[in-house]
């Protein structure tokens, strides 16, 4: 672990959930700094900004290694890795974000999953860390210490401990935790990804001038035994779901797609 260097960031800014990382290296004696939004990115996704000037200020209001950036976590992990303010890191961690990510439809929009998935290209091993706070208390935490800081520092690092040694290319971890952590003793299960947890609608309204607005609505599915939704909200468990970026092992869907346009498309009607 010492001989890597850690980038910290997150889609939320500097939240004790993103302290919470960085004071976990820092007391471990890892090299670690964190390069965090000026303000909150949530569902970002991967976006990197390319119509306006970066700018990078130290956190002032700490004696941590905290840096802001006008920009998203991917932003910020691109930066890092530019070499051109910082010495390069190894390895990124994105969170702990206050809230859950999770389903293949929940990371593509996530600006935590975004930041890992931005330093897996970016030949990093990356780790997105989320908390399943329920949306009700999310901005209680955003804006307050968190009482589980200690217990999740424990199971953070015994986890990253554990990994750290085994990721191939293009790979990043998917790490859900559930609320609340009472204990460092959870059960850790190794997840696939359910399709979409949100099931989406949108209800309409009236507002006082007789106008029409709508509100979004989102109802959460239970996925199956072996997926991540599953195993954080209805066994309680600490959800990990590896996730590869760039993967041509699937060879069924290559040889059915390949056989598709080369059949239909480009031999013509």
């Amino acid at each position: 672990m010492k001989k890597e260097r850690f980038l910290i960031t997150s889609d939320d800014g500097w939240t004790d959930g993103t302290k919470i990382l960085l004071e976990m290296l820092l007391e471990q004696g890892c090299d670690a700094y964190a390069i965090v939004p000026e303000h909150r990115m949530s569902l970002c996704g991967k976006t990197l900004t390319i119509h306006k000037a970066l700018r990078i200020n130290h956190l002032e209001t700490t004696s941590l290694p905290v840096y802001t950036i006008n920009g998203s976590p991917a932003d910020a992990v691109a930066f890092a890795t530019s070499g051109i303010e910082f010495e390069k890191p190894t390895v990124v961690l994105c969170g702990v974000n206050a809230g859950e990510n999770v389903s293949v439809h929940g990371m593509l929009g996530s600006g935590t999953t975004g930041g890992a998935i931005e330093g897996a290209f970016a030949g990093l091993k990356a780790y997105a860390i989320s908390y399943a706070i329920p949306y009700a208390k999310a901005n209680e935490y955003i804006l307050k210490s968190w009482k589980e800081r200690e217990i999740m520092k424990k199971i953070i690092y015994r986890i990253i401990e554990k990994t750290i040694a085994y990721f191939e290319p293009y790979e990043f971890l998917n790490i859900n935790l559930p609320y609340p952590l009472t204990s460092e003793n959870v059960n850790i299960e190794i997840t696939k990804a359910i399709p979409k947890f949100y099931l989406a609608s949108f209800e309409k309204r009236i507002d006082p001038s007789g106008r029409p607005y709508y509100w979004y609505i989102a109802k959460k599915a239970k996925g199956k035994s072996d997926e991540d939704a599953y195993v954080l909200f209805e066994k309680h468990n600490i959800s990990i779901t590896p996730v590869c970026l760039v993967s041509m092992e699937d060879e069924k869907r290559y040889k059915r797609w390949k056989n598709t346009i080369m059949g239909k498309v480009l031999s013509g009607p």
